[in-house]
């Protein structure tokens, strides 16, 4: 069945980080491969992109975090799947997420 629509073939997530000192960067490539072997029914490669900046207060253990899911806002191709628009199962429709977040380690 892999390849069949809603069950790709190729999925990858490349997650790359970097710190210095108080600071540190993500980003984040999500990777869902073409699906689908019907011409009509055929849902193309999806890649979204997820980045976040960190920043380590002076409060002990306190973290300032602040991003996009979705950088790009990217929307799932619309094919039908389970009488839906599309595979809500394999992909979200929130389209572009920005996000603070504040941490507090005891």
């Amino acid at each position: 069945l892999v390849g069949a629509l809603g069950l790709p073939e190729k999925r990858a997530t490349l997650a790359n980080g970097w710190n210095m000192g108080n600071l540190s960067a993500t980003w984040n490539i999500n990777y869902i491969g073409e699906n689908g072997t019907a011409a009509a029914r055929k849902a193309k490669e999806y890649v979204t992109h997820d980045v976040q900046f960190s920043w380590n207060t002076p409060l002990k253990g306190g973290k300032l975090s602040a991003g996009v899911v979705n950088l790009e806002g990217k929307m799932p191709q619309l094919v039908a799947y389970d009488g839906r628009n599309f595979n809500f199962y394999l992909y979200d429709g929130y389209g572009r997420q920005p996000y603070v977040r504040f941490e507090q380690k005891f």
